[in-house]
């Protein structure tokens, strides 16, 4: 044998485990990247899996809040008949009296309610009544007139009667 065959014959076997070697890489490249590709396909379905749990559980919600609607509805609806069954039980609201002085001005002043109605007849069925201090009738129509003269309200004394 001789030298430029030794060379050859090394320089074959030298192409030969470089190329084992280039290929062994290339394999474990590419397994890894397969690998690789299975761990994201896994992770891919199991978000997917995932979402698919939160979609079944938002579609829950909602139906179940579309249940509470309903009932929110229904108990609503009831609420308001109740209402107006109690509402039919209930006295009105006693009339309204505006109280001039909370006290009396002397000791033989008496309470007496004085109703007001504007002059022109608009709120005949619904008179303005005030409570005024007065020893006999004709004062507390006098007090109610002074009354209604500091209030400027455009209503004038209809009646006074004792009250109590």
């Amino acid at each position: 044998m001789t030298f430029e065959a030794v060379i050859a014959i090394a320089g074959i076997l030298a192409a030969a485990l470089w190329l084992m070697w280039g290929i062994n890489r290339l394999t474990l490249a590419w397994t890894a990247v397969q690998t690789r590709v299975k761990e994201l396909d896994q992770k891919r379905v199991d978000m997917a899996r995932e979402m698919m749990k939160f979609g079944e559980v938002l579609v829950r919600h909602k139906r179940d809040e579309q249940e509470a609607n309903d009932k929110l509805g229904g108990l609503r609806a009831q609420i308001a008949a109740k209402t107006k069954e109690i509402a039919e039980f209930v006295p009105p609201p006693p009339q309204e009296i505006l109280v001039t002085s909370e006290y009396p001005s002397t000791r033989d002043d008496k309470a007496w309610i004085v109703s007001m109605v504007r002059p022109n007849g608009a709120d005949q069925g619904n008179p303005r009544q005030y409570l005024v201090w007065a020893g006999d009738h004709a004062t507390a129509l006098n007090r109610a007139r002074s009354t209604l003269a500091e209030q400027a309200s455009g209503y004038e004394v209809s009646n006074a009667q004792r009250y109590g």
